[in-house]
């Protein structure tokens, strides 16, 4: 686990071009990310696998074949180790409403049958990091 995905709002490109949104209406703050999924996880089939937050924030997915909590440098991570993958989600636009970007998965390798992933979205707004609630989902046939 490197969590480098987050640092996305530290490059200067990024910030030139898009600013910071502010808080939103409530006096909300950070990103609060979610993570969720539509469609069903069934061999041959295309799911979605949707990461929002509240503000703009940069984010990565994180996956693991672990239930539990992940202990690295500061942060408690809500999934188990090992973190299988991290993948880059990049920026969600914020404007105080909340936006999710969704994802599309395909499951056409039947090994995955029935296996069970863990999976939680990690949304830093480049002052802090925040971790969803973690799902789990389970290929099935």
């Amino acid at each position: 686990v490197s969590l480098s995905c987050l640092l996305a709002p530290a490059r200067a490109q990024d910030s030139a071009q898009v600013p910071h949104d502010t808080a939103p209406a409530g006096d909300q703050t950070g990103c609060n990310p979610t993570l969720s999924i539509q469609g069903e996880t069934k061999l041959g089939n295309t799911f979605q696998l949707c990461a929002g937050s509240l503000m703009e924030c940069y984010g990565c997915i994180l996956v693991s074949q672990t239930s539990g909590t992940t202990q690295f440098m500061q942060y408690t991570i809500p999934i188990g180790s090992p973190i299988l993958g991290e993948f880059a989600v990049g920026r969600i636009p914020g404007a105080g409403g909340g936006y999710q970007l969704c994802l599309p998965v395909a499951l056409n390798s039947p090994s995955l049958v029935g296996m069970t992933f863990y999976l939680d979205f990690a949304a830093s707004d480049g002052t802090s990091v925040e971790f969803s609630a973690p799902i789990s989902i389970t290929i099935t046939n």
